[in-house]
C-alpha cells in the first residue's frame, strides 16, 4: 500500500495471498489475488493470480466470482492461445451462477470468435437448453439445429446428437397433440407429416456413434410408431355407419395399424443389437427391453438376477429376427 509503484508491490500482494491460503483464509486470499490482477493488469502475475482466485472461488461455490475472473483473463488478451478456454469457462461459470442471459451471450461470442473450436456444438446445445429454461422454444430450436449442423468431431459431436434429439422430442410433442377426429383424412396427414419430421431428427441423432443418444433415439422412434398405431385404432369413427360397415372399417384400421407395430419392433430390435454391441445399460435400454418383453415375450430368456453390479442383458432367442 505504501509503495504501489513497481514490481515489489505486485510480489507482495502475491505472497500475501499465498500466506492467506496457508492460514486457511481462502476467501481473503481470492480477494487479494483479484486485487493484484485488477490493479496491475499488465503484470506478469495477473494471469496466475486470476487463475488461482478462480480455483479458490470454485471450491467455495462462488460461480459469479469465477465467471468475473475468467472473463477478466479473456479480456486481458483475447488473442492468447488460452483465450478460447477462458471465454468458454466464463460462459460455463455464468451458467452455474444461474446467469443464463449472460451465458447465452458469452457462448454466442465464443461461437463467433472461435468458429473452428470443437466445443461449438456444445455451445449451441447449451444455448438451446437455456432458451428452453427461459421459455423461448423457438430460439431454443434454432440453437439445437445449429448444434446438429456444427462441424464437431469426436466427443464434441455428442452435442450434435443431443441437439437433434431435442428437436425430435419437440416434434414428438406436436405429433402426440394431433388428434385423429373430425376431418380424419386431414388430421391423419398432419400426424404422419409430424411423425416423419420427428423421425428425421431422431435418425439424425442415431446416425452419430454415441451409445447413450442412440438408445434414446431408437426407443423414441419405436414408441412413436406404437403411439401412431394406438391413435389409429382409437380414432374417431365416421358417423352414420351400420354395424357391418363399422366392423369392416375397424378391420381396415387394423390392417393399417399392424405394419406400424412391426416398424416399432424394428427400432427396438436395433436397440438390443446396440446394447449387446456396446455393453451399455441405461434407462433407455431398459425401456426398450420392457417394450419387447411386452410385445414379443417369447423372444426372451431371462437371466437370473446376479449379485454383480452389472445388469445382465436379456438374451433373445436365435430366431427372433434381430439380425
Amino acid at each position: 500500500d505504501e509503495f504501489p509503484e513497481g514490481e515489489a508491490a505486485q510480489i507482495a500482494l502475491y505472497r500475501a495471498a499465498e500466506d492467506l491460503r496457508k492460514l486457511g483464509k481462502e476467501e481473503k486470499a481470492a480477494a487479494v489475488y483479484k486485487r493484484l490482477a485488477d490493479e496491475y493488469k499488465t503484470s506478469r502475475f495477473a494471469q496466475s493470480a486470476l487463475s488461482l482466485s478462480s480455483e479458490i472461488l470454485s471450491s467455495l461455490g462462488d460461480w459469479g466470482g469465477v465467471a468475473d475472473n475468467y472473463e477478466n483473463l479473456y479480456r486481458l488478451n483475447s488473442e492468447t492461445p488460452d483465450a478460447a478456454n477462458f471465454l468458454y469457462r466464463t460462459a460455463l461459470a455464468r451458467e452455474k451462477a444461474g446467469q443464463l442471459d449472460k451465458a447465452i451471450a458469452l457462448f454466442e461470442e465464443f461461437s463467433v470468435k472461435f468458429p473452428a473450436d470443437n466445443r461449438k456444438a456444445e455451445a449451441f446445445y447449451k444455448q438451446g437448453t437455456f432458451f428452453d429454461k427461459l421459455g423461448d422454444p423457438k430460439k431454443a430450436d434454432a440453437k439445437y439445429a445449429a448444434a446438429f449442423a456444427a462441424p464437431a468431431e469426436g466427443d464434441g459431436a455428442l452435442y450434435r446428437a443431443k441437439g437433434s434429439l431435442a428437436l425430435g422430442e419437440r416434434e414428438l410433442a406436436v405429433f402426440r397433440g394431433i388428434e385423429l377426429k373430425g376431418n380424419l383424412e386431414k388430421a391423419l396427414n398432419e400426424k404422419e407429416i409430424s411423425l416423419d419430421t420427428a423421425l428425421g431428427h431422431l435418425l439424425g441423432a442415431a446416425s452419430l456413434p454415441f451409445a447413450e443418444t442412440l438408445a434414446e433415439a431408437l426407443y423414441r422412434s419405436g414408441e412413436a410408431f406404437e403411439q401412431m398405431k394406438t391413435a389409429l385404432l382409437e380414432s374417431e369413427k365416421p358417423a352414420g355407419m351400420s354395424p357391418e360397415e363399422e366392423e369392416e372399417y375397424q378391420l381396415l384400421l387394423e390392417d393399417k395399424a399392424f405394419p406400424l407395430e412391426e416398424k416399432a419392433l424394428e427400432f427396438y430390435k436395433k436397440g438390443v443389437i446396440s446394447a449387446h454391441g456396446s455393453g451399455l445399460w441405461n434407462d433407455w435400454i431398459a425401456k426398450i427391453y420392457g417394450r419387447l418383453e411386452a410385445m414379443v415375450p417369447w423372444a426372451f430368456q431371462r437371466v437370473e438376477e446376479s449379485a454383480r453390479v452389472e445388469i445382465p442383458l436379456p438374451v433373445p432367442v436365435a430366431d427372433w429376427g434381430a439380425n
